[in-house]
Formats: C-alpha cells, sequence, structure tokens
C-alpha cells in the first residue's frame, strides 16, 4: 500500500470525535479539544482496520443488537413479574464461526 498518494481528506465530526487523514496517518481527536490527538495511526493500519470492520460489521451489529434486546427483555420481565426466559441451546455464537 505504499503506493498509494497522501490521503489529506478534512475533518469529519462523528460523534463527539473528529477524524481525519492527514498526509500518511489517520488521527482521531475529541471535537472538543481538536488540536489534542488521542488517536494515531499510520495509514496502511486504518485501511486494515476499516477493512475487519468491513467483514465484521454483521457480527459486531448482531452482537449490539443482540446485548440491546436482551436488556429490554430483562427489564420488562422484572417491571412486570415475569418469569425468566428460558436458556436457547440453540443460539449460534457468531465469534466462535
Amino acid at each position: 500500500m505504499s503506493d498509494y498518494e497522501p490521503l489529506d481528506a478534512g475533518r469529519f465530526l462523528i460523534g463527539p470525535y473528529i477524524v481525519q487523514f492527514v498526509k500518511n496517518e489517520l488521527r482521531i481527536a475529541q471535537a472538543s479539544e481538536p488540536e489534542q490527538v488521542i488517536v494515531r495511526m499510520e495509514r496502511e493500519a486504518a485501511l486494515e482496520l476499516a477493512d475487519w470492520l468491513g467483514l465484521c460489521r454483521r457480527y459486531l451489529y448482531q452482537t449490539v443488537m443482540h446485548d440491546g434486546l436482551e436488556a429490554f427483555k430483562a427489564q420488562v420481565r422484572t417491571e412486570h413479574h415475569l418469569p425468566p426466559e428460558p436458556e436457547d441451546s440453540h443460539v449460534i455464537d457468531p465469534w466462535q464461526q
């Protein structure tokens, strides 16, 4: 990947963070302190991480959604004095595939 030109692409606000490529590195700073970089990553590592996240996106979303759904169901059971849900032994853990 060292054949690529530097990536100067401006700043992007993502949540409370400012994300930007400056020459050959990715920089992340808090929006409240944009000059104080909290993450610095070489371009190749940042692009590899982006590829990995793209490949694992489905599993990451499943995990987040599953955990949120389970917490909501537990809250409803508690509020309405319902019995706990039985454990499902057929649930597949995507991280162990």
